[in-house]
């Protein structure tokens, strides 16, 4: 079967990115496919490293990801335009037998232009209620645009949102490669915090739980203070309680680094450390080795591949319980889903979490959130569709 992918032009993709969750579900979808004997297909950036055949659109990803300090509106919307020309192109030349859509290309000026009737597979990413989500949701008129197109959700919490405004047929849970991360038996003294800082990442509650048990707490993640919100969160509520700045260390030196933070003692305060943003490697270091991962957010996440590759290593996750957490974690056995905004159980959970055995974190993902679990479910959508 001939697969095509349509990326964002935003960030290449490539083995160990650091920020890009929709671009590492492309890069794993890819390496599966391949295995799986299929053509892959991907339009991405041309700096972007594939298993399958690229399809390149602009020479590089549209915005600098260095730490996420830079981004061009007006680069981007150029950046858009010939990635979906590229797009569009591909799609008369390759011929495939499946198109699964990240962009939406089904939005673009130039497809509602094109006169295109194959059929479409998009994958929603983002919440309904995000920037991401709305700019995924179709114009409903001319109506024919629903009879080429089909989409998919990432979680039921998810569809459930959408399809208040679109159908939506189909949900595929988003997954990894399982036996790419290290699994851990035994933790060390210090919980995690890792992702984009943000108020709906919920970081400064993180820090909270840590002060308030005394605890060891890492921060790991990006700050876009490109978006004004962001770096005045970053600036009042996260950076003037952090302890120590040890920004990327390396993944080797990781182990080394855990083992002496977790037998020092600093007081009833605890300690708090951001390690700037991390990559791949570095980032299943510190979850394998840490007594949990925290994430107390404030808004629906449409999945979080940060739980799975939390469990993956063994690491339990403590979450409220808003958007896809409740289809992620098994509340008392993969970790704890507290309800939104009760930070006093949230804090006290924490103290149960030696209760959660490793191997069933390891177990649920493996069983749950495989990528060739998730691979054949869009071969068996692909399939249908092409009937």
């Amino acid at each position: 079967m001939k697969i095509l992918q349509i990326s964002k032009p935003v960030l290449p993709i490539k083995v160990d990115m650091k920020y890009g969750g929709i671009e590492r579900v492309i890069r794993d979808l890819d390496e599966e496919f391949v295995r799986m004997g299929h053509d892959s297909y991907i339009v991405a950036p041309a700096d972007s490293i594939i298993k399958g055949k690229l399809i390149p659109s602009t020479e590089h990803g549209a915005w600098n990801n260095n730490g996420g300090v830079f981004y061009n509106e007006n680069q981007k919307q150029k950046a858009l335009k010939i990635h979906t020309t590229v797009a569009l192109d591909a799609i008369n030349q390759v011929m495939p037998d499946a198109i699964h859509d990240h962009l939406p290309l089904i939005i673009q000026e130039q497809y509602l232009k094109s006169g295109l009737k194959n059929p479409i597979l998009t994958t929603l990413h983002g919440s309904l209620h995000s920037e991401n989500g709305m700019s995924s949701i179709p114009n409903p008129t001319p109506n024919v645009i629903y009879s080429y197109n089909h989409f998919n959700s990432i979680s039921e919490s998810q569809r459930s949102f959408f399809s208040e405004l679109i159908p939506v047929e189909f949900n595929v849970y988003n997954s990894i490669r399982v036996k790419d991360y290290p699994y851990q038996e035994e933790k060390r003294d210090y919980l995690l915090s890792l992702g984009k800082i943000g108020i709906n990442k919920g970081q400064d509650t993180a820090i909270k739980v840590a002060r308030d048990l005394g605890k060891k707490l890492v921060i790991a993640g990006p700050i876009h203070a490109f978006r004004g919100p962001i770096k005045d969160f970053w600036d009042k509520k996260v950076k003037p309680f952090i302890d120590e700045f040890n920004l990327d260390i390396p993944a080797d030196q990781i182990d080394q680094f855990t083992k002496e933070f977790y037998k020092k003692d600093y007081g009833k305060n605890g300690r708090v450390v951001y390690v700037g943003e991390v990559d791949d490697t570095q980032k299943k270091e510190w979850f394998k080795y840490s007594e949990c991962f925290l994430m107390p957010i404030r808004w629906h996440e449409p999945f979080g591949l940060v739980m799975i590759e939390a469990m993956a290593t063994g690491t339990p996750v403590i979450s409220y319980n808003l958007g896809a957490v409740p289809e992620i974690v098994v509340h008392g056995r993969t970790g704890f889903v507290i309800p939104a905004e009760n930070y006093k159980s949230f804090r006290d959970s924490i103290k149960e979490v030696s209760s959660i055995k490793a191997k069933d974190c390891r177990k649920h993902v493996e069983y749950n959130f495989d990528i060739k679990k998730q691979a054949e479910k869009y071969i068996n959508i692909f399939k249908y569709l092409g009937n």
